[in-house]
Formats: C-alpha cells, sequence, structure tokens
C-alpha cells in the first residue's frame, strides 16, 4: 500500500492518542455539544444537568488515570420500595454491557440510584475517542434510566417543562406541601374545576368521570383517593375481598379497598406521600401525576371484575367506612390529558 493510500485508511481514527486531562474533557464536551459547569470555583469535578439526571464527571485514581462518570436521577425512590428497585438496577446490570446502575439509602429513608462509567485512561485517548466516550457514555446513562423507570416510573421524572407550568422550577429545593401547590399541578394537569376544602385540608375532584380526594393527612403525609361505584347493592362479599387480595397482591402502587353505604358497595383507590420534609417541584408534579394515572389504570382494570360479581340474590354483609355515595353531586366530568 503506498503512503497516500495508507494515510486515507487511517485519517478516521483521528489524532493520536495522548494523556486525558480535565481540560481535554472539557473540550469534548463542548465538541458533542453538551453544555456544563465546574461544580465550585477550585473543584475537579464537571457537572451536567439534565431534565430527568445530574451527571458528575471527574478524573479518578492516585495519578488521575480513571475517567469517572456517575449520573444520578431527580427523583428518589421511597425505601419502600427496594425490591422494585433491586429488580430493576439487576435488570439493567444484566442487559447492558455499561454502565452499572446501582442504590444507596439515604438518611431520609429514600433510595438514591447512581448509574456509574468508569474507564482506564493510562494509556491515553485521542481527542475523537475522548468524544465518543462521552457520547456514548451519556447515551448509556439515558437507557439505563429506561430501563431502571420500566419497574420503578418515579424514575422517569416528570415530563420536561411541567413543573414550569404549575409555576416552579424543577430545582430539587424541598418546599412545603400545601393544598395550594396541589392545586396549582392539578391545574398543570388539565384539571381546573375542583372544590377546595380548607379546613378538611383536602380537594374534590371529578377526574375522567370518577371522584378524587387529595387531603392533607396532618402535616406528614398526602394522601390521593379515587372511587367508582359498583351499580348495585348485591354482591357475592366474598368473592369480591378475593379480588381486591388479588389487586394489592401484585405489582400496584394503588391500594384497593371496599368502601360502602347502606345500598352500595365502592371501591377505593388510595396512595399515600410522605411530605413532613417538603417536596421539590419534580417530587410533589410526579407524586399526583403518577397517583391519578396509576387510580384510572387500576379502575380500568378493577371495575369489569367487580361488576362481573354483582349477584342478585346476595346481600351485603360487612359495608364499612363512611363513604355517603348518594351525597355527592355529578359536576362536569374533566378528561385528562393523554399522556
Amino acid at each position: 500500500m503506498c503512503n497516500s493510500c495508507e494515510n486515507k485508511s487511517l485519517s478516521r481514527f483521528g489524532d493520536d492518542a495522548r494523556p486525558v486531562t480535565l481540560t481535554c474533557i472539557m473540550g469534548a464536551l463542548r465538541e458533542v455539544g453538551i453544555d456544563f459547569h465546574v461544580e465550585g470555583s477550585e473543584s475537579d469535578i464537571l457537572v451536567v444537568e439534565f431534565s430527568r439526571f445530574t451527571v458528575l464527571i471527574a478524573l479518578d485514581g492516585a495519578y488521575g488515570q480513571l475517567f469517572s462518570l456517575k449520573a444520578v436521577p431527580k427523583v428518589n425512590v421511597h425505601s419502600s420500595r427496594a425490591a422494585d428497585l433491586a429488580f430493576a438496577v439487576s435488570e439493567s446490570n444484566n442487559r447492558l454491557l455499561w454502565p452499572a446502575s446501582s442504590f444507596t439509602e439515604k438518611e431520609d429513608g429514600y433510595l438514591e440510584v447512581a448509574i456509574t462509567i468508569r474507564y482506564e485512561l493510562r494509556a491515553g485517548l485521542s481527542d475523537m475517542q475522548l468524544e465518543d466516550m462521552i457520547d456514548i457514555s451519556m447515551c448509556s446513562v439515558q437507557t439505563a434510566l429506561e430501563i431502571l423507570s420500566e419497574h420503578v416510573p418515579e424514575l422517569a421524572g416528570v415530563p420536561d417543562g411541567f413543573t414550569e407550568r404549575f409555576g416552579e422550577s424543577n430545582t430539587g429545593t424541598l418546599v412545603p406541601v400545601t393544598l395550594e401547590r396541589v392545586q396549582r399541578v392539578l391545574a398543570a394537569e388539565g384539571i381546573e374545576n375542583v372544590e377546595m376544602e380548607p379546613e378538611e385540608q383536602a380537594i374534590y375532584a371529578f377526574i375522567n368521570g370518577y371522584y378524587f380526594v387529595f387531603r392533607m393527612d396532618g402535616r406528614r403525609w398526602m394522601s390521593v383517593r379515587a372511587y367508582f361505584d359498583s351499580d348495585t347493592a348485591k354482591f357475592n362479599y366474598g368473592e369480591l375481598l378475593q379480588v381486591l387480595n388479588d389487586f394489592n397482591a401484585g405489582e400496584h402502587e394503588s391500594m384497593a379497598h371496599a368502601a360502602s353505604s347502606d345500598d352500595h358497595i365502592g371501591i377505593a383507590l388510595e396512595q399515600h406521600f410522605l411530605v413532613d420534609r417538603g417536596m421539590s417541584a419534580g417530587q410533589i408534579g410526579c407524586a399526583i401525576h403518577g397517583a391519578i394515572f396509576g387510580h384510572l389504570d387500576a379502575i380500568s382494570e378493577l371495575e369489569p371484575v367487580v361488576k362481573h360479581l354483582a349477584r342478585e340474590d346476595t346481600e351485603i354483609e360487612r359495608p364499612y367506612l363512611d363513604f355517603d355515595w348518594e351525597d355527592e353531586a355529578d359536576p362536569e366530568q374533566l378528561e385528562t390529558p393523554d399522556n
């Protein structure tokens, strides 16, 4: 092969390998179009902000011979979801060559997910190799987060720009949870025809034809409840309880139980959120959005089964709870967005 042909065949490999410094990484980030900032005035950590996660980049090892990238989702997971998260982490690590996913428990009882990549640099990299590695790393982190979110949906966070729609910036700052904040989130979901009762610390709404209650249960909990009526007073009650038990034993975030008046059996669905330390814009948006659509999905699964259980010759034996279906008005039903 002549020298000119050999040079052409080698041109696609770019320049020669050379030691990688933080300045080189900054140049590569700019080259692939990724904005970043340096953490602190004298820090050697580069920070890249995405809508759903934050990436920290540094050089590790005694001589800076390791490229270290750590991505942290902006939404933490409650410790009650540890088993689901462990399965999600295992799935991601099994399906991807890299990065490595893991999680740790924080002092506030929540689980923090870390998606990490470490790459050997002792022999150096060319500029093109470094740019490719950064580009592939960022794409791999997003792929890992998508796999994790398949099993733990809250990790996906809220849609881009959603928090701005209810007047807050998704900065991660924890703010007290109030009825006013809940109402703003509902308005951002397109649910504006609501009734707020400050004395009861509750907001009432009809969403897609179903009765929802958003309530502050003291200063520690926020609950989101949805109800649907069975349209009959006749049930094989044991079969109904078995259906609800099977539902609760499955992989659902909503909890289902029977709620009845003297002549009706209804089904209540509940989700509860610990709020005594406040919630960020992303957390409250994700919680309410997820609860609404989680309840609607649960209703679509349970309602046909519950109605199928109706029996004309079976009286209610164990009505409980105090929800009065007759006293509720039927205001204009609201449709939630398709997302």
